[in-house]
């Protein structure tokens, strides 16, 4: 295990354990680089297999930033050493960082995200799989792959096809930065909650008396206590402006079109 994700286990009333990895490298917002994502995976599988353990929750070290995408800067150092092919190094990471985004979406067993701060691109990935996915007021979401040439990947096809209307499209298209409110509106997100959060949601995870065959209800109705209320959220910028951007995207057959749609 790398010092760059931290795994422990949380005991409860119950007798069985929750498993909690944190990404830890703070300064770097929590960026995913190679290791890490191979020590996510790793620890993961363990897991899966291990009746002891009832859930995991996945959550960023510090306040700022859940993930903020892959590591860019071990890929731009990889990419100089091999400037005419595709570095190993680069296939490697993608390929793992991958699977660990498909491993989490298939996971048997409850995974919480705790997306609080910065959500973007790789961090999307990790949040977008999880049964239980947990924003705060501090979130901000965003792909924003497409800014350096890139596609929306880690499974963005998937889930920004089943936004509402053509919010998915946008949000792939623009990169734009989204708060809580809208990841609920286009279902990255089930609950927002209040900021810094983390240590008393995982507090009461520890004192909940677990029951075989209930833990996914008993969770939902822990995430539903301790959600903010609806004057406390903060205010969807999607939602405002849905009908325009269904107005000017539902008509584009292509990429160039919708970006024309976007600009006009």
């Amino acid at each position: 295990m790398t010092d760059k994700l931290q795994s422990s286990l949380i005991p409860t009333r119950c007798g069985r354990q929750i498993g909690h990895l944190q990404l830890n490298k703070p300064k770097a917002l929590n960026a995913l680089d190679l290791d890490m994502a191979m020590a996510m995976q790793q620890q993961l599988d363990a897991w899966r297999s291990d009746d002891s353990v009832l859930m995991v929750v996945i959550s960023g070290s510090g306040p700022k930033a859940f993930c903020a995408g892959g590591d860019i800067v071990s890929m731009y150092q990889a990419m100089q050493s091999a400037a005419n092919q595709i570095p190993e190094f680069i296939a490697e990471f993608f390929a793992t960082e991958y699977r660990l985004d498909y491993t989490i979406h298939t996971y048997e067993k409850p995974i919480i995200a705790w997306g609080e701060g910065i959500v973007m691109g790789g961090g999307i990935g990790l949040l977008a799989g999880a049964s239980h996915r947990l924003l705060t007021a501090s979130s901000r979401l965003a792909m924003p792959e497409i800014t350096i040439g890139l596609y929306p990947d880690v499974g963005a096809s998937y889930f920004l096809s089943r936004a509402p209307g053509q919010s998915g499209l946008f949000a792939g298209l623009t990169g734009a930065s989204l708060n809580a409110a809208d990841g609920l509106f286009i279902g990255l997100g089930e609950y927002i909650m209040a900021n810094e959060f983390l240590p008393s949601l995982l507090q009461a995870l520890g004192d909940t008396q677990w029951q075989d065959g209930q833990v996914t209800a008993q969770l939902d109705n822990l995430c539903e206590r301790y959600q903010l209320s609806a004057d406390e959220r903060p205010e969807s910028q999607l939602t405002a402006h849905q009908h325009n951007i269904d107005e000017a995207l539902q008509s584009c057959t292509n990429a160039s079109e919708a970006v024309k749609a976007i600009l006009a």
